[in-house]
């Protein structure tokens, strides 16, 4: 597929279908973001470097997605246990791919795409517009140049519409689109006898020397934790904000360029009566027809407003007339401030309805948007410039702190001259209850456990422009623990396998007999029997809302009548399962006219993302990739 795309590079076609990566390459061209890094690279393709710190980069932001999936208890050990480092690896790989391909097709762009595409980006925008300083503020905030942030949009622009472009399908084949539909909306019913394993642990034979055994063979799994004792030194926009001075004049200029923000937004004094509904209160058919009541009295003028909410309202504000004083948007619930800033003075709402029951409202008065005056938020804005100059502080003073760690190593003379907060600690392991503060954030564990006795870890960025380095000063290995350490993780553990290991037995014997005509189904299971049996609602192969574990659903549709039972036992948790298909329901033909134009979208982009990988293969097989390990180690 390349080597066709470099024939036709000037073909109509080719400059068509590449016409959006383009849009990619304007204002400051390929060579502009592929930067030379001072040290050694991660990785080289095809002669272009993966810097370190573009890995570094990726890698952080990959394992913070990934540590949020599990409610942030996941360290980088783990993460990289289930592949983060060389996925991330192979995605920066990728992109240099696809980047070369579209320099080697001398692809051209309009030449304001990539500022647009900044200009536009709403973090670096004040008052609707776009702003340069904010725009730098937070790139060094994040320790990014501009051109390194504008080549990762670059790269995140071009290997979209890479996608794009290439996984597009010609035609889907109406017969495709046929079968697609009858496999997508056929329903299956299925039954299952289970063996939970936990039934059986009770059978378990335990002595002293079967776990003994087993401790020996699973030694791996009853170790104590790494500890170390450490001290460290962290520097934050504290450290350095008693230095920090400001003028009238800087505050002045702040309040003027961001007059935007300093806004009192328009507020509204209004009245309410509301007639509640739910438990204990009025059905919503009563109290809409009583509320319209009200309000045909109120418009009759037989009663005021004021009096119909005492005599009426079921909130606090009863009592005052239904009054609820001023109030801007965002204060109320949805329904009843789309309403309140939509009527004019005086006038009452027709019945609004919202979780709490019914309303009518009365606006009685309107108090417009104004500017807040200077003396009102000075205060405010001092604290911010000054916070902004301390954050600007901190990022110089970690330069600094970095340098005076590689050339003295004294940590508690270093936090001393540079006003540092300095901690010492006994020893203590990743899951010591006593860490408390920074100890316990996953970054300052994986730098303390990865720094070898005696040395200081590199200078490490928390958020909140916060920096620490840690100094091991001694270390205790994991150490194996003994049967009298452990003995009831060890029997627990060793319980558990034995009865998973029974329970397969058992079920997979009561497999063959049933393919065997040894046994029936209806015999299989029964009250004093710890199998048990189920039959599950009609279900169709994509329905995740079905009651049928996942492991079932995914073999069901392998199943055909005449050989219901499926030929191996599968597990759900610790239970383990024989499937039997039961019954088909094949959909109604009539419906496709339906579907049939999602099932073509669909297909389109199955087969489209198929087409798209084999033209990443493809270039991966023609490239030239040299990976580092030494450098990849390090993270």
């Amino acid at each position: 597929m390349l080597n066709a795309m470099r024939r036709g590079a000037n073909t109509w076609v080719i400059k068509v279908l590449l016409f959006f990566l383009a849009m990619t390459f304007a204002v400051w061209g390929v060579g502009s973001y592929v930067r030379q890094d001072p040290t050694k690279p991660v990785a080289v393709v095809n002669g272009w470097d993966i810097p370190a710190s573009e890995f570094s980069r990726a890698y952080d932001r990959e394992f913070e997605q990934m540590r949020e999936q599990f409610g942030g208890r996941l360290d980088r050990k783990t993460a990289d246990m289930f592949g983060l480092k060389q996925r991330t690896l192979n995605s920066l790989i990728s992109r240099r791919l696809l980047l070369g391909t579209a320099k080697e097709l001398h692809v051209s762009a309009p030449p304001d795409y990539l500022r647009n595409e900044i200009s536009t980006t709403t973090y670096f925008q004040e008052g609707g517009a776009f702003s340069k300083e904010r725009y730098e503020t937070l790139l060094r905030n994040n320790r990014m140049t501009p051109g390194e942030y504008e080549a990762s949009i670059v790269s995140d622009i071009t290997s979209r519409q890479f996608y794009e472009t290439f996984q597009t399908v010609t035609a889907i084949p109406d017969l495709m689109v046929e079968d697609q539909f009858q496999l997508d909306e056929q329903q299956r019913t299925v039954a299952i006898l289970s063996l939970d394993a936990k039934s059986l642990e009770a059978e378990i034979e335990v002595t002293d020397d079967l776990l003994n055994t087993y401790l020996e063979e699973h030694q791996d799994n009853f170790m104590t934790e790494p500890q170390a004792k450490f001290r460290y030194v962290m520097l934050t926009p504290s450290s350095v904000r008693d230095s920090v001075t400001t003028t009238e004049e800087e505050i002045t200029a702040y309040y003027e360029e961001h007059r935007g923000e300093f806004k009192q937004e328009e507020r509204r004094e209004a009245r309410h009566i509301l007639l509640k509904t739910g438990e204990g209160n009025r059905t919503e058919k009563d109290a809409l027809s009583d509320i319209q009541k009200i309000l045909a009295e109120i418009n009759a003028s037989t009663i005021t407003f004021e009096d119909a909410a005492k005599q009426h309202s079921q909130d606090a504000s009863a009592a005052n007339g239904g009054s609820l004083g001023a109030f801007g948007k965002g204060v109320m619930v949805k329904p009843f401030e789309q309403v309140a800033f939509s009527l004019p003075v005086g006038k009452v709402s027709h019945p609004v309805k919202t979780q709490f029951g019914y309303h009518l409202i009365r606006v009685d008065s309107i108090l417009p948007g104004k500017d807040k005056p200077f003396s009102q938020v000075s205060g405010l804005i001092k604290n911010r410039v000054i916070n902004s100059k301390a954050q600007d502080l901190v990022y110089d003073q970690s330069i600094v702190m970095e340098d005076e760690i590689h050339a003295s190593g004294d940590l508690a003379a270093i936090a001393e001259s540079l006003n540092l907060q300095f901690q010492e600690r006994d020893f203590a392991s990743r899951s010591d209850k006593s860490l408390t503060g920074i100890e316990r954030h996953p970054k300052f564990l994986d730098a303390l456990f990865s720094t070898e006795k005696g040395d200081i870890s590199p200078v490490v960025e928390l958020p909140g422009a916060r920096f620490f380095a840690v100094e091991v000063l001694d270390k205790k290995e994991p150490e194996a623990k003994t049967l009298e350490t452990a003995q009831a993780s060890v029997e627990t553990a060793y319980r558990t396998e034995q009865a998973d290991k029974l329970a397969k037995e058992r079920m997979d014997t009561l497999l063959s007999q049933l393919n065997k005509g040894q046994a029936s189904w209806e015999n299989s299971f029964g009250e004093n029997n710890p199998i048990k049996e189920k039959q599950f609602e009609p279900f169709k192969e994509s329905d995740n809302k079905s009651k049928a574990p996942y492991s079932v659903r995914q073999v069901t549709f392998h199943l055909k009548l005449d050989q219901p039972i499926y030929p191996e036992t599968v597990t759900n948790g610790r239970e383990v399962v024989i499937v039997k298909l039961v019954d088909i329901q094949e959909p109604d033909a009539k419906a496709l006219v339906n579907n049939s134009e999602k099932i073509q979208k669909d297909l389109n982009d199955t087969l489209g993302s198929d087409q798209f990988a084999a033209l990443m293969s493809d270039l991966q097989t023609q490239a030239s990739i040299e990976i580092n390990p030494t450098v990849l180690d390090r993270f």
